[in-house]
Formats: structure tokens, sequence, C-alpha cells
């Protein structure tokens, strides 16, 4: 039931898998022998690298909000212990919800907030020393 490409490195199947793969370097459990898929167990496969994340969960998957095509009553998730995406049930409940946004996301513009919160911070400074002045 895996989806094409999300036990091996490098996928972009889905957006966990890129976070996955891609952005925080784990590994699945399957590595890439042949051009035709194989699955041979690769030593360290599974959650090692959380980045900045914190409690991110190993056992159980995170749901997609893309439902399973060939059975309804499934939907897309993706599991950190192997690195890969299966569908399961809607009805089950020890699978966890992460919210990810499709593509990268901007860089916040810091300078401009820098130069307004320095702007700020010297017009108050200078409402204080006109008071203590008076």
């Amino acid at each position: 039931m895996s989806a094409p490409g999300t036990l091996y490195a490098g996928s972009t199947a889905s957006e966990m898998a890129h976070m996955y793969y891609n952005t925080l370097g784990d590994k699945g459990v399957c590595t890439l022998t042949s051009a035709y898929p194989t699955c041979t167990t690769q030593i360290g496969f599974g959650l090692s690298n959380t980045g900045p994340f914190s409690n991110v969960q190993s056992f159980g998957g995170y749901w997609s909000a893309t439902e399973y095509a060939p059975i309804t009553s499934y939907a897309w998730s993706f599991y950190f212990n192997k690195g890969g995406q299966d569908g399961y049930g809607k009805t089950d409940n020890y699978i966890y919800a992460w919210a990810v946004h499709a593509g990268d996301v901007g860089a916040v513009p810091v300078p401009a907030a820098a130069w307004l919160f320095g702007s700020g911070l010297l017009g108050l400074i200078g409402i204080a020393r006109k008071n203590t002045s008076q």
C-alpha cells in the first residue's frame, strides 16, 4: 500500500516525506538498490533528527489531508518510524496530526522588523528622557 518513492531518500511524494528525508535528513527503512526499488533494510533508519521540532512521535502515523482513493474510509498517513506513507483507517485513534504547508515558505523579513523595533525603542527613550528632564 506504500506510495511510490516514500521509502527512499529524496522522496517528494508528500510534504511529510519531503520534510522527513530532505529537511531533517532522516533515513527510510529501505534503500534504493537498483533501478527497480527493492527493500534492503538500511542501518540507522527511522526518526533520528527532529530538527527544531519537539515531541515528534515515531510510533503511529501522521495524517495527511489526502484521502486514500482505493478505500474511501482510509486516508494517507506518514510514519516516522520507517519513513513510509500508507493508507490507514480514518477511525484509528493512534494517528497524529501535523499541519504542513505545500512548497517552500518565504523568509521572514528580519531587517524590516529590526528597524521597526529600533525606531519604536528610540521613540520610547526620547519620551522617557523628555519626562525626566521636566
